[in-house]
């Protein structure tokens, strides 16, 4: 099974004597598994919300938005620009459909 992982795994299991097979992807090909790695940590974080879960969906979303030429500052500034024209998730307000 293939599985995108952050970069430093593979060090980390050759140091505890683990064989990795790694093989790197890059540019257009990385994007769908970063994708892929979103639907895994969302789950993950739906499955046992907390602070380290948050911090994986971050991080991958901060992988995407890189991938799309887009720096962390500039997510954060569309986020906010969204937040203060539309408002943030805070209060819970579900729409009717």
């Amino acid at each position: 099974m293939e599985k995108l992982v952050r970069d430093r795994i593979p060090t980390i299991m050759r140091e505890s004597g683990v064989v990795a097979d790694v093989r790197h992807v890059h540019n257009a090909e990385l994007l769908p598994w970063l994708l892929r790695k979103l639907h895994e940590e969302t789950d993950e974080l739906n499955e046992s919300p907390s602070l380290d879960e948050c911090a994986d969906v971050f991080e991958v979303l901060c992988a995407i938005g890189r991938q799309l030429g887009y720096s962390v500052e500039d997510i954060a500034c569309a986020a906010d620009s969204k937040r203060k024209a539309r408002g943030a998730f805070d209060d819970g307000c579900i729409l009717n459909k």
